[in-house]
């Protein structure tokens, strides 16, 4: 008896410290780069024109085809051309009587002209017939602007392309009496034109002072004196395939939005893009520079930054906050580390700062063949907001991040009964550690959701 007891009061041996975790690192990888700037914006066309008729009448004819690309000049409808040739008609006759009252009073007037010196006739009579020369003069020059007014509205019953561009539906079918000759006339159709197209986009006043500064100091012409390379996708998402330029900045400041308009100009031999797409436009800020590249499962997310874990000399894993910036080549731009930096790239979520690591290094190029990084498009650079749930279970077991809630909490204790005031006490938390704080029935943890008898494990 006695000596099960005394075998009884023997302490349990503590548990066997772990060994160097198992990480895989990677040399970041430098490339020169340039960060885009990307804004949202609409197609719009070149040139659109909407057709209206100079003349009114009734539309006899429309000989084209809805949606068709239609070149300048070609033939989009006819209007009754009767009553337009009759006034023609009219106003040749009319010319012609004007012409013969011309050649009448120019006859009369060089009749009279060699007896003024002769008193054979009054002075009087001499300037009555030079005026009544220079009146018919006059009436002949008015009945042939008559003439040419008449064949203009003859030749305006021939409603033709303005432009070269796709033309859309027609608005008036033949029958139709319409109204023409003002900006309020019978709408027939529409023409816009195709190739290019135009990408309008607002940028915010603080960018545009940004790009000036650094437009100053690298040196680089300004969109007025030359245009800047601009890149094009349609919708939000897919690759920036379409290039062009930026070739129109406003002149002044939309003081409604604080955002001024810039326009970007794109090849459309294709004809694929049309007006009002919506469509995202990237234009160069910041660059060329040297990058660092590293794996998107390299980069963790705290409430107020990103970080990543490199490798020191002693073989610690060691804490580095970064910004991040663009994917490229399957690999995220980061700043805050150097070339140098064996940066951990697979099971930093089980590390914590400080923590020895056993080290296999790969070439960070296999790592984005492998899938293993992020293939997103660019990104607003900055410092992510979004913290990972921890102790989400609700059992003790929270998962801190490394380095800002101290070593994760891996062993569960004790149930706790469901009765308040009867759960098992909480460990007690290190500086920064990742402990869990007792509550009657359970344990909770930093962030997370309130335990169910668990309490969280000692950080040290």
């Amino acid at each position: 008896m006695a000596l099960a007891l005394a075998g009884g009061c023997k302490k349990a041996e503590p548990p066997p410290e772990r060994g160097p975790a198992a990480v895989t690192v990677a040399k970041p990888l430098v490339r020169e780069v340039t960060d885009w700037d990307v804004y949202p914006g609409r197609l719009a066309a070149a040139q659109s024109v909407a057709i209206r008729a100079r003349v009114g009448g009734f539309v006899v004819e429309a000989p084209f085809h809805e949606g068709a690309v239609v070149k300048k000049g070609d033939l989009l409808f006819v209007i009754d051309e009767r009553p337009y040739k009759v006034a023609l008609d009219q106003a040749t006759a009319d010319l012609a009587q004007a012409q013969a009252n011309a050649r009448a009073a120019e006859d009369e007037l060089r009749r009279i002209e060699p007896l003024r010196g002769t008193r054979a006739v009054a002075e009087t009579e001499f300037v009555s017939a030079r005026r009544a020369a220079e009146q018919a003069r006059g009436a002949v020059q008015s009945a042939q602007a008559k003439v040419d007014a008449a064949k203009l509205d003859l030749e305006w019953c021939r409603v033709t392309a303005p432009i070269t561009g796709k033309v859309s539906r027609i608005e008036v079918t033949p029958g139709n009496l319409i109204t023409g000759g003002s900006a309020q006339g019978t709408l027939l159709t529409s023409i816009t034109s195709v190739d290019p197209m135009y990408c309008y986009v607002n940028i915010d006043e603080n960018a545009v002072r940004n790009y000036q500064r650094i437009y100053r100091e690298q040196g680089r012409p300004s969109v007025r004196e030359a245009g800047i390379t601009c890149q094009l996708r349609i919708g939000a998402d897919g690759p920036f395939d379409i290039e062009g330029k930026l070739d129109f900045v406003d002149n002044q400041v939309d003081p409604a939005t604080g955002t001024l308009r810039c326009r970007g100009s794109f090849r459309n031999e294709s004809g694929l893009l049309l007006p009002n797409f919506y469509a995202e436009m990237r234009i160069p800020g910041r660059g060329p520079y040297q990058a660092l590249l590293v794996p998107e499962e390299a980069i963790g997310t705290t409430q107020a930054q990103r970080y990543v874990l490199t490798v020191g000399p002693d073989s610690k894993a060691q804490y580095r906050v970064v910004t991040v910036g663009e994917v490229r080549e399957g690999l995220r731009a980061v700043e805050g580390i150097g070339p140098d930096d064996r940066v951990i790239v697979k099971g930093i979520t089980a590390l914590r700062p400080g923590a020895p690591v056993k080290a296999d290094e790969v070439p960070v190029e296999t790592l984005a063949s492998r899938g293993l990084a992020a293939t997103t498009g660019p990104t607003t650079r900055g410092t992510s907001t979004t913290a990972p749930a921890i102790g989400a279970d609700g059992r003790g077991s929270p998962v801190a991040a490394p380095g800002v809630f101290g070593p994760a909490n891996t062993k569960s204790g004790p149930a706790g009964a469901a009765d308040p005031g009867r759960g098992t006490p909480a460990g007690t938390g290190g500086a920064g550690g990742g402990a869990g704080t007792g509550q009657q029935g359970g344990g909770v943890s930093p962030g997370g959701a309130t335990g169910q008898g668990s309490p969280g494990g000692a950080g040290r």
